[in-house]
C-alpha cells in the first residue's frame, strides 16, 4: 500500500490507502495491477496474502475493509483437503469507509518501532547523513544504517561488509525481497556514489575513505 500511514491507537496498527479499492481477485496468488508499473511497490501480486497469512500464524487478529466488504483472513481445517487452509471470510453491509483501511490488533509500541524501522517512507524520526539522486535512490552515510538494503523505501536485508546503507529506486530482488543480485547491487551502489560525488564534492574524501 503505497499511502501507508501507520498507528497504533489502543493497540490496533492501521494500514490506510485513501481512494482505493482491491478487488477480490486480490485474495488470489499470482494477480498483480502492478506487473507493468516500475513505480509502485510490488509486482508479484502475493504481498497482502503472505502478509495476511504471517499474520494470522502469529496469532495476531486481522481485518481488511474495502468499499462496502469487510475481509477477515483466517486459517482454518479443510475436510476436503485434509489440511489447514488459507482464506478470506467476506462480509458486506457496512459504510464504505473511502480507501483500503487493514487492521492488524495486538501491536505495541515495540513492535511498531520496528516495523518503522523497515519502512522508509512511514513517518519517523529524522534522518541525518543522507542524499538523495533522483530517478537511482538515496546513499545512507549514518552509522545506524551500515549494510541496511533497501528498495523503494522497504528493508530489504543486511548486506556484510558494507559501511553505508542503500536505498536504491531500481533494484532487482527476488520474490520475497530477501535477495539482490551481487552483480546488479555492485553497479547500482558505484553509480550511486558516482552521482553523489557529483552533486556533494564532500562525498569525494568520504569514497577515498571507502577505498583506503
Amino acid at each position: 500500500l503505497d499511502a501507508a500511514l501507520g498507528q497504533f491507537p489502543d493497540g490496533v496498527l492501521v494500514v490506510r490507502n485513501d481512494g482505493a479499492k482491491l478487488d477480490r481477485t486480490a485474495m488470489l496468488l499470482g494477480i498483480t495491477s502492478k506487473a507493468d508499473r516500475p513505480d509502485l511497490r510490488g509486482r508479484f501480486g502475493e504481498g497482502l496474502k503472505i502478509g495476511a497469512l504471517a499474520i494470522c500464524r502469529k496469532g495476531l487478529p486481522i481485518v481488511i475493509k474495502t468499499g462496502v466488504e469487510t475481509w477477515t483472513p483466517c486459517v482454518r481445517h479443510s475436510e476436503k483437503y485434509g489440511a489447514e487452509v488459507f482464506g478470506f471470510e467476506v462480509t458486506k453491509g457496512r459504510s464504505d469507509c473511502g480507501g483500503v483501511e487493514i487492521l492488524i490488533h495486538g501491536v505495541d509500541a515495540e513492535a511498531w518501532d520496528l516495523i518503522r524501522r523497515m519502512f522508509r517512507f512511514l513517518p519517523g524520526p529524522e534522518r541525518a547523513g543522507e542524499i538523495r539522486v533522483p530517478g537511482q535512490g538515496t546513499l545512507l552515510t549514518d552509522p545506524s544504517e551500515a549494510g541496511r538494503l533497501y528498495a523503494k523505501g522497504i528493508f530489504v536485508g543486511l548486506v556484510p561488509g558494507m559501511e553505508n546503507g542503500y536505498d536504491l529506486d531500481a533494484l532487482e530482488v527476488d520474490i520475497d525481497r530477501k535477495m539482490a543480485d551481487p552483480w546488479s547491487l555492485r553497479s547500482k551502489t558505484a553509480a550511486l556514489w558516482r552521482a553523489a560525488m557529483a552533486l556533494d564534492a564532500g562525498y569525494v574524501g568520504r569514497a577515498m575513505g571507502l577505498m583506503e
